[in-house]
């Protein structure tokens, strides 16, 4: 069992951040209000892929 930081420290608040700056975009008009409905799944997409190439670049 490994113990320590695995890099996720960084992901969460950049995801956070991501997250509320397109919220506050769209609530401001700069997004059409359909944005958010249409692309959220992207952004777990995104994520997961993340993740995954973490995990993978920890094993080398």
């Amino acid at each position: 069992m490994r113990t320590g930081r695995t890099g996720r420290g960084l992901f969460v608040p950049l995801i956070l951040i991501l997250v509320g700056g397109v919220l506050l975009l769209q609530h401001r008009g700069m997004l059409p209000a359909q944005f958010t409905h249409d692309w959220w799944p992207v952004l777990l997409v995104v994520a997961g892929v993340v993740l995954l190439a973490r995990r993978f670049a920890l094993r080398r």
